[in-house]
């Protein structure tokens, strides 16, 4: 049975390989196989929000905030928590690399959006929680800052060029057998197992049991800060711009991972 699931699997991945992409691969596994990076225009607008600019709205919206935060999940109702993660409340979007760049942090899935619009007289320490904001508050539109996406596949790739993909242990309950197993998948197999949310059972994105990311805060940190070594890694070595797709061997390299 595993072998009929993985060869239907690897033919449903040749089919993402052959896709094309409109960002900087050749394959397209969705918004959860890549990080986003923010580059200021003005290094102090690191502090300010980012907000929607609607048409045909009568105020600037924000759109994405701390997934992790009870307030802000009340404001959009994505989750009804009922209690606060600790040291996840008031939790920045930004983590530093080089060069005036930023990495999304994960708690932050999805900021900025598409956000173009930074209030200038709102930042992190006098924001009150509002989710909508007045159009005649100063701000600035469009050129505040850069948006770059960099798919993990590619970084993974990048960072392993000898295709010697170290692996990383997750818990995961094996329903056929009833016990819970620990698994070993390399890093791209290891950041959509967490950022699905689920753990993997058997074959992955197929999958049985649902966890909550603001409970893996350990798991999560220390993912985002590889992350960040490898893309600093990246910058320092001027490639950030151009960065190389991975290859479709090196992508099936990496979906092999689970076995």
């Amino acid at each position: 049975m595993k072998n009929v699931i993985s060869l239907f699997f690897i033919g449903v991945l040749m089919i993402f390989v052959s896709c094309d992409s409109s960002q900087n691969s050749n394959y397209s596994l969705g918004p959860k196989s890549q990080v986003t990076l923010v580059k200021f225009s003005n290094s102090e607008y690191v502090n300010n929000l980012i907000v929607n600019d609607y048409k045909n709205w009568e105020k600037f919206v924000l759109m994405r905030g701390n997934n992790c935060s009870p307030s802000y999940d009340k404001n959009f109702n994505h989750r009804d928590w009922s209690y606060p993660f600790p040291g996840l409340e008031g939790r920045k979007p930004y983590i530093e690399l080089v060069d005036g760049w930023y990495l999304i942090d994960w708690s932050w899935g999805g900021y900025p959006y598409n956000g173009k619009t930074l209030l200038t007289d709102v930042n992190w320490d006098n924001y009150n929680g509002e989710v909508f904001f007045d159009r005649s508050m100063p701000h600035v539109s469009n050129n505040s800052f850069k948006k770059k996406y960099i798919y993990i596949a590619d970084l993974v790739a990048y960072s392993y060029p000898d295709g010697n993909y170290p692996k990383y242990p997750i818990l995961q309950y094996n329903e056929s057998k009833g016990i819970d197993t620990i698994a070993y998948y390399n890093e791209f197999l290891y950041f959509e197992t967490l950022m699905g949310g689920r753990i993997m059972s058997g074959t992955p994105f197929l999958s049985n049991t649902v966890y909550c990311l603001c409970e893996r805060v350990e798991e999560m940190d220390a993912l985002w800060e590889l992350l960040r070594q490898q893309i600093i890694a990246v910058i320092n070595n001027g490639d950030l711009n151009h960065l190389p797709s991975a290859s479709d061997e090196q992508i099936l390299q990496l979906l092999e991972g689970y076995y």
